[in-house]
């Protein structure tokens, strides 16, 4: 009866253990994180009082490479690093930029579909949270829209 219990615990385990292998929300952050990659182009921002701000939008450009974000504004660059939390609903974001020997974190959420990005943040900067509770300008939040750029 004993070798039944144990037969058994082995098949259950079987069947249970490959599904979790494959558990796509385990992998989220890397599927994510590779669908990230590139050079993105700004499209539009809502500034933290919800009006368009298109000439910001316009001069906008970002590029993901590994764990970096770096943020283009005409010829002025800024380097990041960032940490995505796709699994949390809506998808969290953190921006890391390292000044002066201390991290500072913009608490953000983002939205990736196909090749649009949206990004809400605490604004305007040097303001870096609370983290948005929706992906939408206003109420001291920014939100720039950024399409992928063709290759």
């Amino acid at each position: 009866m004993q070798t039944l219990g144990i037969i058994t615990a082995v098949v259950v385990l079987a069947a249970v253990v490959p599904v979790l292998a494959i558990d796509p929300q385990k992998n989220a952050p890397e599927n994510d994180k590779k669908l990230l990659q590139g050079s993105w182009k700004g499209v539009s921002l809502d500034g933290p009082d919800g009006k368009p701000l298109p000439k910001i939008a316009e001069a906008a450009r970002l590029v993901v490479e590994g764990d970096k974000w770096t943020v283009f504004r005409g010829e002025e660059k800024t380097e990041y690093t960032f940490v995505i939390d796709p699994t949390k609903t809506p998808k969290t974001l953190d921006v890391i930029e390292e000044k002066d020997g201390k991290k500072l974190v913009a608490l953000c959420l983002y939205e990736l579909d196909g090749d649009t990005l949206k990004v809400c943040r605490p604004a305007p900067p040097p303001r870096l949270e609370p983290r948005p509770e929706k992906l939408a300008a206003g109420n001291g939040n920014a939100l720039m829209t950024l399409r992928r750029e063709k290759k």
